[in-house]
Formats: C-alpha cells, structure tokens, sequence
C-alpha cells in the first residue's frame, strides 16, 4: 500500500516562514502541491513585508493564506503567529522554513507515523544537505547532561538511516516539524524568548517533559541548506536555555565552544568572534532576550560550523 494510502485521511495544514526569498516561497508551494499528501491549507507568515503587502490576503483558490508580521519577528513568533491563524480546524501542522524541500512521500510518512504514535507531539524526517542529498545534515537532535545541543548523524551517508526504525530523539531542526497541535497548546507554543536558534529545542524539551515524544521517521527524507550563526545570537540563546530551561551551568559548554570557534575566526582573520560570545553570555545572564536591536543583526560575527560529523556540535 502506497504511503498515502497508509496515513490517515484527516487533513493537515502548512505554517511556513518567509524571509527575503519570494522564490523560495514559489518553490516550496509549487512543490507541496505535488506531495502524495498535500496540505489542505498552508499559512506563509511574511517576516519580510515582499509577499503580503502589509495586509492578511489569499491566492486565488483559498490555498495559501499569507499573513504580514510586521517585521522580522523570527521563527518562533512567526511560528505562533501562523498556528494562531489557522486556529484549531487541522489536528496536525507542518512548520516549514522556506528552503525546505521534501520527498513526495515525506509528509504521508511523517502522518502515518504520527498517527500510529498517540504520545508522539512531533514527528521529524532524516534531514539531508540540499547541496549534498547523500549527506545526513540531522537524524534529529540529543542533548547533553551539560546542556550541548548535537546534530545525530550529521555528515553520515542518507542510506545509514533512510531505512531505520522510527526513533525518539531529543529535539529536531525547526526546518521540517509534524506537530501535534493538542502538543503544541499544551506548552503555549513556542518561546518567544529567543530569536533565529536554539526555539526547536526548547519547543522538543518543553513538551517531553509533559510526556510529549519527538520521533524521527527515517523514511521520510527532506532537505536543507543550513546556514552560518551569528555568534552573539548563539551564545545568548544557549545560555539562556541552559540556565533558565536546563538549570545547568552554561559557562562548562560556554568555554568549550567559545575557544573552537575564537580558533576558527583567527584562522580565517576574524578577531571578533570572542567579543560577540562574551557580549551574548552576557546579555543572556541578564535576561536581554527577544528581537535584538540595531547593528546586532548586522554586525555580530558569523560562525561557520567545521567539518560535520556524528557528533559536531552546530549549534
């Protein structure tokens, strides 16, 4: 029996994230009217203002709802704000970013599964690299004692997990979530504390310790193209989640990847990399969470992740 055959026939709806990529927009749309299981309603949540015009408005056949939100807001709150649109018609939500690109039997595996899981709260496919689709770029997330939040699989060949039993895992990228909306309201929806990284995992770690399970299901494939970190937004993020969610003491991790990554700006003539970590420590001690202001978005340095491997640590 074909995937779409197999996964339950109740619908499902789309909340996608834009930023500053109409054509990515196109794309995706274009392409998941083709998945084996189409959505039945999808919400692009414009962070950039080019797609809505600074006003809510539809596509000719009600498909696509785009809904303006007044400026970049970031993930999580583009995230609330399109699951708040789409209200409580549709038991399961796709959160998408806008370079995701799925298999046509991706969602139909990812249903299926969750379906068969009433425990699951978020179903996760094998995620691989858009430039490199025999690459693992994440089997789903863990996270460490110490408060490391780890990429499972990355760089490791697609066929060492297409076919692998369904799993749970800690968290997952925030590119490609099958959520459970009765999961996602009962930990009112994504933080909001943060901006751009480090809100999947909070998502994942808030809802397993309501009994939620994130599973991946290693037959649905989908792809990406992960980008470089703005250093003061990683620190800040991380440190904030480690002491306020984990209760665990972020200077152990701080000092570990602060040092690989100061190391890797010297090499490639890059002094700043340290003033930003130290800065984004800070502010987050301090509680400065939310939407950064000003040159912070536009001069923090950049991180780009080393070689990948099982256990590299991109986050």
């Amino acid at each position: 029996m074909a995937p779409a055959e197999e996964a339950t026939a109740v619908d499902y709806a789309v909340v996608v994230v834009h930023y500053q990529s109409p054509e990515s927009i196109a794309t995706f749309l274009s392409e998941a009217s083709s998945w084996s299981r189409p959505p039945a309603r999808v919400v692009v949540v414009d962070n950039s203002g080019e797609l809505s015009g600074g006003e809510d408005s539809e596509d000719s056949s009600g498909w696509v709802h785009t809904v303006p939100a007044g400026g970049n807001i970031g993930y999580a709150a583009a995230v609330n704000l399109g699951m708040g649109r789409l209200g409580d018609a549709y038991g399961w939500v796709l959160l998408a970013t806008q370079d995701l690109r799925c298999d046509k039997d991706a969602v139909a595996h990812l249903l299926r599964e969750g379906n068969a899981r009433p425990s699951a709260g978020v179903i996760v496919p094998l995620l691989v690299f858009g430039r490199d689709e025999d690459r693992v770029f994440s089997a789903g997330g863990m996270v460490t004692k110490r408060g490391r939040t780890i990429h499972v699989g990355c760089g490791d060949e697609r066929e060492v997990w297409a076919r692998a039993e369904s799993r749970r895992v800690d968290w997952a990228d925030g590119a490609c979530l099958l959520v459970r909306r009765s999961a996602f309201v009962s930990v009112g929806g994504m933080s909001e504390d943060y901006f751009l990284y480090v809100e999947d995992v909070d998502f994942m770690v808030r809802l397993a310790r309501l009994g939620w399970e994130t599973r991946l299901e290693g037959c649905a494939v989908a792809s990406q193209n992960p980008g470089r970190f703005l250093v003061y937004l990683k620190y800040r993020n991380l440190w904030h989640f480690r002491r306020r969610v984990l209760a665990v003491n972020p200077w152990v991790p701080w000092v570990r990847e602060a040092t690989i990554d100061v190391v890797r700006g010297v090499l490639r003539g890059d002094g700043l990399l340290l003033r930003w970590a130290v800065r984004g420590a800070r502010d987050g001690r301090r509680g400065l969470m939310g939407v950064p202001k000003g040159p912070l978005l536009t001069h923090s340095a950049v991180v780009v992740p080393g070689k990948e491997g099982r256990r590299t640590n991109v986050r």
